[in-house]
C-alpha cells in the first residue's frame, strides 16, 4: 500500500495493483488478503475508488472490490481509465454497460470515464474527493499531485 498524507488525519491510499499486474498468483491472493483486511478494519474510511481501464471488462476482482465497499456501506467511485483510447459512441456504450453491472444490486456507484491524458472528468473527481475529505472550496484537493509512476 502507498500512503499520500494530505494533512495530520487525511490520507489518500493506493492498494496494490491487482488487474494486470505481472506477479505470481500467489502474491495476487496475497494483495487480495491484505486488501480485504484493511477494507474491513479501517472504520474511517471515506470512500472507495476503483480504477478499471475502460477497454477490459470488470473482472472478478472489481467486482469483489465494489461488494467489499456495498458491505461497509462506503461510497464508491468507479472511475474507467483510458477513455480517451476509444472513439466517443463506444465510449459512451461502455459506460452504460458497466453502470448498469456496478449497480445490479441497486447500491449507487457513480461511474465516470476518465482520462489522466486529456484531463476528462477531473473535475468531478476532484468535486468527490474533496466532499469525501471534508476539503471546502479554500483548500481544494485539486492541489494535490501524485507522483507520476
Amino acid at each position: 500500500m502507498v500512503f499520500f498524507t494530505l494533512d495530520e488525519t487525511r490520507r489518500l491510499v493506493d492498494l496494490p495493483g491487482y488487474g494486470y499486474a505481472k506477479v505470481p498468483e500467489a502474491v495476487k491472493h496475497q494483495w487480495q488478503r491484505l486488501m480485504a483486511s484493511y477494507l474491513e478494519q479501517r472504520r474511517s474510511l471515506a470512500g472507495l475508488v476503483v480504477v478499471v481501464d475502460i477497454r477490459h471488462s470488470l473482472t472478478g476482482f472489481d467486482l469483489q472490490m465494489l461488494e467489499w465497499g456495498r458491505r461497509m456501506d462506503l461510497e464508491m467511485l468507479l472511475l474507467l481509465t483510458k477513455s480517451d483510447k476509444l472513439k466517443r459512441g463506444a465510449a459512451v456504450l461502455e459506460l452504460d454497460r458497466i453502470r448498469k453491472t456496478a449497480a445490479a444490486d441497486g447500491k449507487r456507484v457513480q461511474v465516470e470515464l476518465f482520462s489522466a491524458h486529456t484531463h476528462h472528468a477531473i473535475e468531478p473527481v476532484y468535486r468527490l474527493l474533496d466532499r469525501w475529505l471534508g476539503i471546502g472550496a479554500t483548500g481544494r484537493l485539486q492541489g494535490f499531485k501524485a507522483p507520476v509512476r
